[in-house]
Formats: structure tokens, C-alpha cells, sequence
């Protein structure tokens, strides 16, 4: 097991205080089993970096599997995809448009229920806030 620890040094400048010798200390502590939070550790709480049981950890893959929408769901989305286009057009460089339309995007595949209408602000002549429709997604697109 690889010992780890950490290499701690006081400069004079930071000890203001006194006029006592700094000194350095090093200690090697020995890495943390993934067992011994099994056997020991589960119904306490252990603050453990990644370091420490770096070595016991299996290799790590990512992958990306891309998984096709179901026909209802992209026509849904495809008709959200095209209000939220028509919006951007009409209020070009709106901060509620944008922020709106990202979310409401990036959610809608996984959670295309209780959406409900999507909503921009805008500034009229008289410089009261006012709301616009972006889209009134359906429902449920499933």
C-alpha cells in the first residue's frame, strides 16, 4: 500500500505571534482500504479523498450510448424545437428566451410530462415588464 500524506511548512512570516522556532513535520499515513468502510465505517461518517483508495478502484470507462426518441416523443420535441426557434427570431438577444428555451430543451426528453407553457418576458414602450408565449408544449408527448 503506497503511504500518502501532506507536506505542511510554516514560513516565519506567518507565525507573528511568538518568537518560537518554526518547525516541519512530515507524516506518511498509510491509503484507506474499500473494505474497511464495509466492515467498519458504514454507519459513520469518514472523510476520504479519491487518493486514498485510488489504487484498490477497478479501471474506469466512460462511455456514451446515444438512444433514439420514440416517434411521439420526437415529433414532440421537434414542434418544441421549432416555437422555441420562432422566439428566438422575434426576440433576438433575449435573456428569458434563451434561458427558457435551454432548459425547457435540455429537460423536455426526460421529463416530457408537467412541462406546462414556457414563458418570455419582454420591456413594452412604457418600460413595464410584460409576458409572451414561447411554447405550450404538449402534456404528455409519450
Amino acid at each position: 500500500m503506497r503511504a500518502t500524506g501532506r507536506l505542511t511548512t510554516i514560513e516565519p512570516s506567518e507565525n507573528a505571534c511568538s518568537k518560537a522556532r518554526v518547525t516541519t513535520t512530515i507524516r506518511r499515513r498509510p491509503g484507506a482500504s474499500p473494505l474497511l468502510f464495509g466492515k467498519y465505517l458504514m454507519n459513520m461518517a469518514a472523510f476520504v479523498s479519491l487518493e486514498d483508495i485510488s489504487e484498490a478502484l477497478p479501471p474506469y470507462v466512460e462511455e456514451v450510448i446515444t438512444v433514439e426518441m420514440d416517434p411521439a416523443l420526437r415529433e414532440a420535441y421537434t414542434s418544441l424545437e421549432a416555437d422555441v426557434a420562432d422566439a428566438l427570431r422575434q426576440h433576438h438577444g433575449n435573456s428569458s428566451v434563451i434561458s427558457t428555451a435551454m432548459n425547457a430543451l435540455l429537460l423536455y426528453p426526460d421529463r416530457p410530462r408537467g412541462l406546462g407553457t414556457l414563458y418570455g418576458f419582454t420591456t413594452n414602450e412604457n418600460g413595464e415588464r410584460e409576458r409572451f408565449v414561447i411554447s405550450e408544449p404538449p402534456a404528455s408527448a409519450t
